[in-house]
């Protein structure tokens, strides 16, 4: 890929960022994405587990807040989950908080959102394929319920990461006829994958009640992160 090229990827991707960023501070439907008022600074946050050699339980350095995350994607949710009953999943997902923990870490940004649809039962975005193996499906429990409440019992501030525009990355994963996001006229085709279009309003829109849900439904979340391929 010459320079020119990836100078050009790098500016649509970043316009369509500042684009869905507008479009949350400025809802076009009227309504304002709700702020948590709520929540503690991060600097009043629990401790969490020693950091690795230092016998302290103290994440801070300096007096000086330090976060320290680690981003867990569907790739390494999907074994835990998909297929399994809720006390497998939350079996498995607390033995992952564990290891953050021991690790000294105090934040995990986990993928809920990253085909357009969602690892939580939702008004706008289809069930993950990723729970039960078909898009769609009804969920059995909600996953996402399951991971606040480990991550809290750890001390772990929960981030959702969500993939804004990506709705399908290859055809194989096209959604079916009855999907809540198939048959939109603001999904464009792009090197063989699916895209919500970063300059349409309704897509923005979408995008942010979905923001909206996820912060009025699951008050623990403490940051949502942007994040996606393109």
């Amino acid at each position: 890929m010459t320079r020119s090229v990836r100078f050009i990827n790098c500016a649509a991707a970043l316009i369509a960022a500042i684009l869905l960023l507008v479009s949350c501070s400025d809802h076009p439907s009227g309504r304002p994405v709700i702020i948590r008022q709520d929540m503690p600074p991060f600097d009043e946050m629990p401790q969490t587990s020693a950091l690795p050699g230092d016998g302290s339980r103290n994440p801070f350095i300096s007096g000086k807040p330090k976060l320290r995350g680690v981003w867990i994607s569907y790739l390494e949710l999907e074994p835990m989950l998909r297929g399994k009953s809720k006390a497998e999943f939350q079996k498995n997902f607390d033995s992952a908080m564990a290891f953050v923990s021991d690790s000294g870490l105090n934040t995990v940004f986990v993928q809920v959102r990253p085909f357009a649809d969602a690892l939580y039962p939702s008004e706008y975005f289809p069930f993950s394929r990723f729970v039960t193996g078909v898009r769609g499906d009804k969920l059995p429990f909600d996953p996402l319920a399951v991971m606040l409440r480990s991550a809290e019992a750890r001390h772990l501030a929960f981030h959702a990461w969500i993939n804004p525009y990506r709705v399908a990355s290859s055809a194989g994963q096209k959604p079916q006829k009855d999907d809540l996001i198939a048959g939109r006229k603001d999904v464009l085709p792009w090197k063989g994958g699916l895209y919500l279009d970063p300059s349409s309003a309704d897509a923005r829109r979408l995008i942010c009640d979905g923001i909206s849900e996820l912060l009025t439904r699951y008050r623990d979340i403490r940051g949502i992160h942007f994040d996606d391929y393109f």
